[in-house]
């Protein structure tokens, strides 16, 4: 299980599809992924309450950028602010078990 810390961004997120992912919110905020729809539940744009929220579940391959706003602020990955500098994210694609022999 991956975990990061919000706000700001606190890292790159670097998952595999199956793994899940906690976000803990310092306090409230909305959280937004140009990939959020590779997420269940979705993380395009949510709002987040203050502690640990999800799981989310990686489920497609794909790569983008997240960001957060305060409550109330609208959130946009692809144009950060001085205070929430845009993180990326990466699902990468299931690896391949070794077929039995």
């Amino acid at each position: 299980m991956a975990r990061i810390n919000v706000p700001p961004p606190s890292g790159n997120i670097n998952l595999t599809v199956g793994d899940e992912l906690t976000i803990h919110a310092a306090q409230a905020c909305n959280f937004c992924c140009t990939i959020g729809s590779n997420f269940s539940p979705d993380l395009t744009d949510v709002a987040l309450s203050q502690g640990d929220n999800g799981p989310y579940t990686a489920e497609t391959a794909g790569s983008g950028q997240y960001n957060t706003s305060d409550s109330g602020s609208a959130c946009n990955p692809n144009a950060p602010n001085p205070r929430a500098i845009a993180k990326s994210v990466q699902i990468n694609p299931p690896t391949p078990r070794p077929k039995p022999k």
